[in-house]
């Protein structure tokens, strides 16, 4: 029997920076090939991880990172990001609740195009405010 992957990666030549993924309970980086994939068509570099393994996908990321987790691993996510950076954004970006049918796997399930779809304009949106995305 295989195992998992720990770490897959999408996208290598991106041009705008690099999406961290992080998985949840019961999941594994190799699910979210459908969402890396899309990611990765829009300039993209997407790296999956298990979260043990977060902090050095982040240190070795070239250009912005964002962290995109999922369950358990949007928990990692927060703490391993900069609360100072986080609260900058938090404060210059408004939130938008957005709802999809079939939400439980929605970065990984048939509906993750449309979760590609809103991560790519929040990235858009963090890319054009040239004071939030310093190297």
């Amino acid at each position: 029997m295989t195992s998992a992957p720990r770490t897959v990666h999408w996208g290598l030549s991106a041009t705008h920076g690099t999406v961290v993924v992080l998985p949840g309970r019961g999941e594994h980086p190799g699910i979210y090939q459908r969402l890396g994939t899309r990611l990765a068509t829009e300039g993209y570099h997407v790296v999956a991880t298990r979260v043990d393994q977060a902090a050095d996908v982040i240190a070795a990321a070239e250009g912005p990172v964002v962290l995109l987790g999922s369950d358990t691993g949007a928990a990692a996510a927060l703490a391993l990001a900069d609360i100072a950076i986080a609260r900058v954004i938090a404060e210059r970006l408004r939130a938008r609740f957005v709802e999809v049918d079939g939400g439980h796997d929605i970065l990984n399930d048939t509906t993750h195009d449309a979760a590609a779809d809103e991560v790519v304009r929040f990235l858009g949106r963090v890319r054009a405010d040239a004071v939030l995305v310093r190297a």
